[in-house]
């Protein structure tokens, strides 16, 4: 890894972490604000040392922030219009955008990355562990361990990591995401807000796999090929079919406590799905008790500029 991707990777990270909160709901006036102002600030002073985004791109950000307003019920209005009622315009969730489905193998195998660096969500955070702010948060951590590992095989391994959990699930639908804010423009102006924004998030992606591939082999791509579904109307089906509901699992010890306990319900079918593509599941045995009944994204320690904190 040389000196110019090493200085890199801390303020890819900030914008990785600033972008995943500009992407969660706007609920209170705290956030909006935010979105309204440091959000802008803190894009524009990294983009001047990143290059991921035209200057007329942040301009056109700032402006449909700062226009938005109380047009058609301001930004949280939009975001639920686009994220949030049935039929999705533009679905935040990677797995409606890959798999066409809630919880289907993207979703799994995402956990599994999370559960391989000790993540679990945050008790707060309501929505699945495919959704874009989750993912981009997950990200922003990973490039902040690369950076700061002082073992080279760590940083490769990590970097590795980083690079194929990106190329998988999520560089491949970006494209599909614009387009669906594109159309939402048309029939809804005040989308233009997210329409700009994920255009700024491809900027980044794009900068954080071109820093990754000068410091780790390439992992494969097979990810950017896959076709994604025509259209998501229809698609969202049960977080569980039936027919995984209840898989026979044999008695196992948390790997947590030691307790001998037997996988049920969501964490049996997510074995199930791992075993079936070959990937290890070892990290997976965690008793109820450890678990806290729900698996995603809490410990995120990232030692990052303080002004990345502007929107936590």
């Amino acid at each position: 890894m040389n000196e110019t991707e090493n200085q890199s990777l801390l303020p890819l990270g900030e914008a990785m972490l600033c972008l995943g909160q500009a992407f969660l709901p706007p609920r209170d006036r705290t956030r909006v604000d935010a979105m309204q102002g440091p959000l802008i600030e803190d894009l524009q002073a990294l983009n001047s040392d990143l290059n991921f985004a035209g200057e007329g791109d942040l301009s056109a950000l700032q402006d449909a922030l700062r226009g938005t307003g109380d047009a058609e019920g301001g930004l949280l209005r939009i975001y639920s219009r686009l994220f949030l009622s049935p039929p999705f315009p533009a679905p935040l969730n990677a797995g409606i955008q890959l798999d066409g489905s809630l919880m289907g193998s993207s979703t799994v195998e995402m956990e599994a990355f999370y559960q391989r660096y000790g993540l679990t969500r945050d008790p707060d955070f309501r929505d699945l562990p495919d959704h874009l702010a989750l993912q981009l948060q997950f990200v922003g951590y990973l490039l902040g361990l690369v950076a700061e590992a002082a073992d080279p095989q760590e940083r490769e391994r990590i970097a590795a990591d980083a690079g194929d959990f990106v190329r998988r699930f999520l560089r491949p639908w970006l494209p599909n995401f614009v387009r669906q804010l594109e159309e939402a423009v048309g029939y809804a102006p005040a989308a233009e807000v997210y329409r700009t924004l994920a255009i700024v998030l491809r900027g980044v992606v794009a900068r954080v796999i071109e820093c990754l591939d000068g410091m780790a082999p390439v992992v494969a791509q097979q990810g950017d090929s896959e076709r994604l579904p025509s259209s998501v109307d229809g698609a969202i089906r049960a977080r569980m079919p039936e027919s995984a509901a209840e898989p026979e699992n044999a008695p196992a010890a948390c790997r947590v406590c030691g307790t001998a306990f037997v996988p049920g319900g969501d964490l049996a079918f997510m074995v199930h799905q791992l075993e079936e593509r070959g990937l290890a599941t070892e990290h997976m045995y965690v008793c109820p008790d450890c678990r806290d009944g729900e698996m995603g994204l809490s410990r995120m320690k990232v030692k990052l500029p303080d002004n990345a904190r502007k929107l936590m």
